[in-house]
């Protein structure tokens, strides 16, 4: 791989990254693409509100409504997810 097609590589894990870390659901700011053999998981919130099944405001994007009825989505096929209203303490923002 040469220095511009590393560059390239660069900007557009770059962007991907600005875009996953902007999900309406933290829980959902997961990317996973392969690396030399193995995954590369990027998970900028961590995998624990994943694995809880909490589903939370993104406090880098206060789009209430839209999270609310993406929420209200996600909880009609999974009924056992707990919708938190206000983005969670300690999260990244």
């Amino acid at each position: 791989m040469n220095d511009r097609q590393r560059a390239a590589r660069d900007l557009v894990h770059a962007v991907l990254t600005h875009g996953i870390d902007r999900f309406l659901v933290p829980a959902t700011c997961v990317g996973v693409r392969p690396a030399g053999g193995r995954d590369e998981v990027y998970a900028p919130y961590g995998l624990a509100l994943l694995y809880e099944g909490v589903l939370a405001p993104n406090p880098l994007i206060d789009h209430r409504a839209l999270f609310q009825a993406k929420a209200a989505s996600y909880r009609q096929r999974w009924p056992w997810l707990r919708i938190e209203t206000a983005p969670l303490a300690g999260a990244r923002g």
